[in-house]
């Protein structure tokens, strides 16, 4: 081999050597800002968020209503629409029977296919935990009577299921990645599914009608 060829497999052999190098560096730096898991449970959660949406959205076509069901945990389960665990963020101590998520109370009332794709219509929650801890039996739940899952006898907490609200009751302690600190998924009527962090809550938009004052 003459001296220009053993040259220029040197260089190469250093470029990549340099470029592996310089991978490893960059996928152990985004590594220890998102560790897998927390990765993972983003993207699993968000997939349920966006699961939801989907499968009200079509509830309301099916049913030719379009407006929300107030008991949209019963009605998606009842109807095959999702499954119950769709319902649970596992970042979250929900258990089988109990839901992460709950729906924007200020749409309601509201034609479904009429909302702007920007105000908020699916997000995380922790509300509906009982101080006296869970005491409703999961047999009466009615993704207990379709799945036929655990034991019926197994408790729950009661307000845990059908959730609706506003921005107080809306978590983001499920979630938490460095250097962004705590966020929760928020699904959008528009189909939308976005990670909001803690200092992006205040620009959600609850409120369908652009005349209402945000809360």
């Amino acid at each position: 081999m003459s001296a220009k060829k053993r040259n220029n497999v040197l260089v190469i052999a250093t470029v990549l050597v340099v470029g592996a190098f310089v991978l490893a560096i960059g996928r152990v730096a985004y590594l220890r800002i998102n560790p897998p898991r927390q990765l993972a449970s983003r993207v699993v959660c968000g997939t349920n968020v966006s699961g939801i949406g989907k499968a009200l959205n079509v509830y309301v076509i099916d049913t030719e209503r379009d407006i929300l069901p107030t008991n949209w945990c019963d009605a998606l389960v009842k109807y095959d629409y999702t499954s119950w665990k769709q319902f649970i963020c596992k970042r979250s101590d929900a258990i089988a029977g109990e839901s992460s998520y709950a729906l924007n109370k200020y749409i309601l009332d509201k034609e479904f296919s009429q909302l702007p794709d920007d105000v908020v219509f699916i997000f995380e929650t922790d509300f509906g935990k009982d101080p006296n801890g869970r005491g409703e039996p999961l047999r009466n739940r009615q993704c207990y009577l379709q799945g036929g899952f655990g034991d019926g006898e197994t408790k729950v907490y009661k307000n845990r299921w059908n959730q609706i609200g506003g921005p107080e009751i809306l978590t983001i302690k499920h979630h938490k990645e460095e250097p962004y600190g705590e966020y929760c998924n928020v699904g959008f009527a528009g189909g939308r599914v976005r990670a909001i962090k803690a200092a992006d809550l205040a620009s959600l938009k609850w409120h369908p009608d652009a005349n209402d004052k945000q809360p």
